[in-house]
């Protein structure tokens, strides 16, 4: 499970990424008044918190589905970040995936020349 802060973190850099919101932001802002204005903005929050590598729930190995979060543009942030901790799951691999790289083995260090 993620962290009140990581959530709180991923929100809000999610929020700056998908709308270029550069103001203050606070937990008891409504979505609406950070930038998120319309169900497009709404929209590429979530792709952002779901699919981003750097910004989103990735960041910190979990992962949520893209019909995963409920939050409407009359969310609070702070609604939404809990919102994000509470349902973002820890990344597992599947046995497939596991046997795959345990076939693989180690890598093999590089000589030296």
């Amino acid at each position: 499970m993620l962290t009140a802060i990581e959530a709180a973190v991923i929100t809000t850099d999610c929020i700056r990424q998908a709308v270029g919101w550069t103001g203050v932001i606070r937990g008891g802002n409504l979505l609406l008044e950070v930038g998120v204005v319309d169900t497009e903005a709404r929209e590429a929050v979530n792709d952002t918190i779901v699919t981003s590598p750097t910004k989103g729930v990735l960041s910190e190995n979990h992962r949520l589905g893209p019909n995963d979060l409920a939050f409407t543009i009359n969310s609070t942030v702070a609604d939404l970040a809990t919102e994000v901790m509470l349902k973002a799951v820890p990344l597992t691999f599947s046995p497939e995936v596991l046997m795959a790289a345990a076939r693989k083995g180690p890598k093999k260090p590089k000589k030296k020349s």
